[in-house]
């Protein structure tokens, strides 16, 4: 699962291309009808004012790279989160995060949902 940056405007989305097609398909003068429907119209409106920019509809993620190209948002690939998992007391006071003496490891299992 790839995750990207979108900007268009002042608006800036984060999430996969699903996602960001799908949150942006809920804006405020966006064509209804949901993800598919948007990308649809965005592509004809797109293709009403700009002659010959061809904007692909076939997937969210060539939607978005098609608008990037006609410069009509900013697309980046973002590094996606680890999925190593971090054991609580190997972070505190020491390692990638030091939360400091006075944090109790159970305390930071239990806010994390990880009582055992």
């Amino acid at each position: 699962m790839s995750l990207y940056r979108v900007v268009v405007g002042r608006d800036e989305y984060l999430g996969t291309p699903e996602e960001v097609v799908g949150w942006m398909s809920r804006a405020e003068g966006a064509p209804v009808g949901g993800p598919e429907a948007y990308m649809r119209g965005i592509a004809a409106r797109v293709g009403e004012r700009s002659r010959g920019v061809r904007i692909d509809v076939s997937e969210p993620l060539a939607f978005l790279e098609s608008l990037s190209s006609a410069g009509l948002l900013r697309l980046e690939a973002r590094g996606e989160p680890s999925s190593e998992r971090v054991d609580p007391r190997a972070v505190v006071g020491t390692g990638p995060v030091a939360l400091g003496a006075d944090v109790d490891p159970d305390d930071l299992e239990h806010l994390l949902g990880e009582e055992k």
